[in-house]
């Protein structure tokens, strides 16, 4: 066991993560640099690589210059280690934009952290020789900060990969779950080397141990598609272990060459050294497919059976009722679930009717659409069943190329359908029916793996296809039925106007007729030619008295007009929580204050503090406006108004307003509601006018909330108007919808 604390043991062993963590950074970064991800990744293994390096050389330096520069470095690169990790980890956890600022000042405590530890004496004091270890580290008076620093972003880390993790499922969950596991055990196994620096005799001989880390992420971007990035890191692995396996088998054949058969037979060593070279050559393509068939075999097949893929696949699938979004899905979870590196699908719009257009894809695809008249589409219309290419897309352009026009007939319609699928880059198609009609295609290229396609994978997105056009019949009657209530709607708007503008003809017209009556007068009584000559005091009088009725009349058109403009200038609905009705009632009420003080009317609010409802606040304070302004205008004098809430069997909540007024007849009681209807007369203030829009705007509110508004009258008892609010969870799916 004495070799294991060993310093030259621990310096090779964190040689060797250094050079695993570089590999690994180079590798992550090629792979994609334009992915933040990897960008931050391959930045969070090269600070590893650099630490592993410097640290493991600090145990073979003598010279103390030299040597606190060593340390300096490494102390350095480990502090940098925890401000990329927490970046990545909230990059992947979709925070980035919510700790924007915490990410600014992380980096800049790392940077003045940095700065720190290049001043002599600071951070790193020496290294002088500790234990048996010919030198090590040696903690100054501010070195805390550097493991201070670099567990706080441990901690914060941690934190918030298990909540995501605790939330993710599928290939998300593995993925992260392994990076959680990878960088765990890189800090548990690498910071022991913190005690011995701050002079806790206990020796760091698990650092060596780091190396776990990048194996571990190495085995989550391959297995797991970490960072979707596995196709290189495969490649490079494959090639590697080829590498060194014709290497190792040169070696041994020329070695038996040159030992054995030259011996027996007199042949010379240079020509057994050129059989040799021929032969691993030549055995070179079968070694290549060997081991990557065996690589895919370790590292990609999965033990999903044909079930569990098909269910991954379909999901909720039938639940979603919008078809771009549907086929947007559909594209997305085949990429996933089945590692495929391109995909589209093309689809019948009415913009069209001589193509399908592409309406989702992933990868570079050549054509944006297809038409009717390619043997691809009129093949799996005829077929009704999946094609699959043997070409490769280079074949499949030149034999585009190279057809005459005998190319293309009936019976050779399956040959030019699979050289159409490779010409443009796939695999395979697959024809997604409804109602007896093409609805779509479906091309899929190759796998990111370089796999070639099994037939049971053939046959799940056969059976998929299937469920797919399900859920396209779902959406498309969905949209049928979205159409039909737009449609109604449409027709009662149009209905409604054509109410309003009956009403305006006739309400309007009253007023303006009568102003017109008025003014004639005034200007008959005004002309020379009449015949009693009124004196100047009767011209006075009668002009106030005819132009208080124009201004009047004015009035009321201006009202009819404001009216018909807040209708057609609509505004949705803002629909809130926790809207307290008392407040609102309270602030209404200071409104009236005048006229109830006036008329001794006695204003009861019986709604508790804490009763909330989810509505639009401004489209209540509309609604109690008109029904209390209603209820002063029909209560005589000392009577009484009660505002107050109800239940109703817990489906709904209740507000109404009672007077105790002179009540509606029932003649009209059912016709109220309707717009510029008014029961009011002329009075000789306005506040005692009616347009009839009071209790229209209030239908139409509750209506817009998803509730409604009753009333029950008797005549000389008073009048209640009941409002009936939804809970929460209809208003929302309603304002969703």
């Amino acid at each position: 066991m004495e070799i294991l604390g060993h310093y030259l043991f621990l310096a090779v062993g964190n040689y060797l993560t250094g050079i695993f963590c570089f590999i690994l950074a180079f590798l992550v970064y090629h792979a994609n640099p334009h992915s933040k991800s990897c960008r931050l990744t391959a930045c969070f293994n090269f600070f590893v690589g650099v630490w592993a390096t410097f640290y493991a050389t600090s145990y073979l330096v003598q010279d103390d210059r030299f040597g606190m520069l060593i340390c300096q470095i490494f102390t350095a690169a480990s502090t940098s280690i925890g401000a990329f990790l927490t970046h990545f980890v909230l990059l992947e956890t979709n925070k980035e934009k919510s700790y924007r600022i915490f990410l600014f000042m992380n980096y800049l405590v790392t940077t003045l952290l940095v700065a720190a530890i290049f001043t002599p004496g600071l951070i790193v004091e020496g290294v002088p020789p500790k234990l048996d270890l010919p030198s090590y580290i040696n903690g100054g008076q501010f070195y805390f900060l550097a493991p201070l620093q670099l567990f706080f972003n441990l901690f914060f880390s941690l934190y918030h990969l298990i909540c995501e993790i605790r939330i993710a499922k599928g290939y998300r969950k593995s993925q992260l779950a392994l990076f959680l596991t990878a960088f765990v055990i890189g800090y548990i196994t690498g910071t022991p080397g913190y005690l011995l620096a701050m002079n806790v005799p206990i020796k760091p001989i698990s650092s060596p141990l780091v190396i776990l880390y990048p194996l571990i992420l190495t085995y989550a971007i391959i297995r797991h598609r970490f960072l979707d990035i596995q196709k290189l890191i495969k490649n490079t692995i494959i090639f590697s272990l080829l590498y060194v396996l014709l290497l190792g088998f040169v070696a041994v054949l020329l070695f038996l060459l040159k030992e054995t058969v030259s011996r027996w037979i007199g042949m010379r060593e240079s020509v057994a050294q050129g059989l040799a070279i021929a032969l691993a050559i030549a055995l070179y393509t079968p070694l290549k497919n060997g081991l990557s068939r065996i690589t895919h075999r370790m590292l990609y097949q999965h033990s999903q059976n044909p079930e569990i893929i098909f269910r991954a696949l379909s999901g909720d699938l039938m639940h979603i009722l919008d078809a771009s979004k549907l086929m947007e899905t559909m594209v997305q979870r085949i990429s996933q679930i089945l590692s495929v590196e391109k995909i589209a699908f093309y689809t019948r719009t009415t913009s069209n009717p001589y193509a399908l257009e592409r309406a989702a894809a992933l990868g570079f695809w050549r054509r944006k659409h297809l038409l009717f008249s390619k043997s691809l589409v009129l093949y799996l219309e005829k077929a009704r069943g999946f094609l699959v290419s043997p070409l490769t897309q280079a074949e499949g352009r030149r034999l585009e190329k190279q057809k005459g026009k005998n190319f293309v007939d009936t019976a050779k319609w399956k040959l030019q359908a699979e050289v159409e699928i490779a010409a443009l880059g796939g695999i395979t198609a697959f024809p997604v029916f409804g109602k007896g009609l093409l609805r779509g295609i479906l091309l899929v290229g190759a796998k990111k793996s370089d796999m070639p396609w099994r037939e049971e994978e053939f046959q799940i997105l056969a059976s998929f296809m299937r469920h797919l056009a399900l859920a396209f019949e779902n959406a498309d009657y969905a949209e049928t039925i979205r159409r039909s209530r737009y449609e109604i709607a449409m027709r009662e708007r149009d209905n409604l106007a054509g109410a309003i503008i009956a009403a305006v003809d006739h309400e309007a017209k009253n007023p303006i007729h009568a102003v017109s009556l008025n003014l004639g007068t005034l200007i008959a009584r005004l002309s020379p030619s009449s015949a009693a000559e009124p004196s100047k005091e009767e011209l006075e009088a009668l002009t106030q008295k005819i132009m208080k009725r124009v201004m009047e009349d004015i009035q009321d058109v201006s009202v009819i007009i404001e009216h018909l403009s807040n209708l057609a200038d609509k505004k949705p609905l803002l629909i809130q929580e926790n809207v307290r009705p008392r407040q609102i009632v309270q602030k209404v009420m200071e409104g009236f204050a005048a006229e109830l003080s006036a008329a001794k009317i006695k204003l009861r609010l019986e709604i508790p503090e804490d009763f909330t409802l989810v509505c639009d606040p401004a489209a209540l304070t509309e609604i109690f406006v008109n029904l209390l302004r209603n209820a002063i205008q029909a209560t005589t004098s000392a009577g009484e108004i009660i505002v107050e809430s109800l239940s109703e069997n817990g489906k709904t909540f209740i507000l109404q307003v009672k007077d105790t007024g002179s009540g509606i007849p029932p003649a009209v009681q059912g016709r109220i509601f309707e717009p510029f209807f008014t029961t009011k007369q002329k009075g000789d203030t306005p506040a005692k006018r009616g347009t009839g829009m009071g209790l229209f705007i209030v239908k139409e509110y509750m209506q817009g909330i998803g509730g409604r508004v009753e009333v029950q009258s008797k005549i000389g008892r008073g009048t209640i108007f009941r409002l009936h609010f939804p809970l929460l969870d209809s208003v929302m799916e309603r304002t969703a919808a």
